[in-house]
């Protein structure tokens, strides 16, 4: 993929992300495709980390409460293991985030769904945890 096509593509993503007609849905679709693209271009992504950053960093995406969970803990999944790749791939460029970034891993990892609704069966909240964690040691 070009940088002209990354530009695009990552430019697409985040507009259809901010579009005030985003559903829910729709913004977590496009907020695990642009995780993807994280992940596979490595340090190229860099220069697009002021676009993405607050999509990754957005407290609203990280409520836990109503909705399909499996869905939510999916998406945030997602994020996390990009993130995990941002910060391994293009550590300087990551500087600005990493103390926003550390609070929420954290806050994350501690994540437990069965301490607010204990007779909700969840299976899917431990790779939320796990992916921050992995985001926490790939801070330190």
């Amino acid at each position: 993929m070009s940088e002209q096509q990354l530009h695009g593509l990552i430019g697409v993503l985040v507009q259809r992300v901010r579009s005030a007609n985003c559903t829910k849905l729709d913004k977590q679709v496009y907020i695990q495709c642009v995780a993807t693209v994280c992940r596979h271009v490595g340090p190229r992504i860099g220069s697009h980390l002021t676009d993405i950053g607050p999509l990754f960093l957005s407290d609203e995406d990280t409520a836990m409460d109503g909705g399909d969970k499996e869905a939510v803990h999916e998406m945030l999944e997602s994020c996390l293991t990009a993130i995990e790749s941002l910060v391994i791939k293009c550590t300087q460029q990551m500087r600005p985030y990493l103390h926003k970034l550390l609070h929420k891993s954290l806050a994350l990892a501690l994540y437990d769904p069965h301490a607010y609704w204990p007779d909700e069966d969840d299976d899917s909240s431990w790779r939320v945890r796990s992916a921050a964690l992995q985001v926490v040691s790939a801070l330190t």
